[in-house]
């Protein structure tokens, strides 16, 4: 059988011309919004977007049936993106959440700018954010 799903796209934070779609065989209905910022590149982009999507995709993201929130911050720049599939209709439907943006304590080494030799500066972890990573 085939879904009903919202579909709309945005490159701001809300999606206001939404519309209900059929989707075609084997597709889940999907949601997604993202946030990314850069100071040093002077990049700031947020969208939003509800969509029909290959199932294998959603399998693929590790995600059907379930939401999924990577938040991140690397000194120079940090972002979110939520991602979320479900296989009712019009389940995607719903508002999507906000990033947490509270400090949780955890605190993480970062450059201040893509020429530090040394990163020795000091970030707040938010959210989710529950782990210091390293990148070459």
């Amino acid at each position: 059988s085939m879904l009903q799903c919202l579909t709309c796209k945005s490159e701001s934070d809300q999606c206001n011309d939404t519309h209900t779609q059929q989707c075609e065989p084997d597709k889940l209905c999907f949601s997604t919004r993202y946030k990314m910022y850069s100071s040093v590149i002077h990049m700031s982009e947020a969208g939003v977007k509800h969509a029909c999507i290959e199932r294998d995709q959603c399998d693929h993201l590790e995600i059907a049936g379930s939401d999924v929130l990577f938040s991140a911050n690397v000194g120079v720049a940090h972002g979110s993106v939520f991602f979320s599939c479900c296989e009712t209709d019009n389940c995607n439907n719903f508002t999507l959440p906000e990033p947490d943006t509270r400090p949780n304590g955890l605190k993480c080494f970062t450059c201040n700018s893509t020429s530090d030799l040394l990163c020795n500066s000091v970030i707040s972890c938010v959210g989710n954010q529950d782990q210091c990573l390293k990148i070459k």
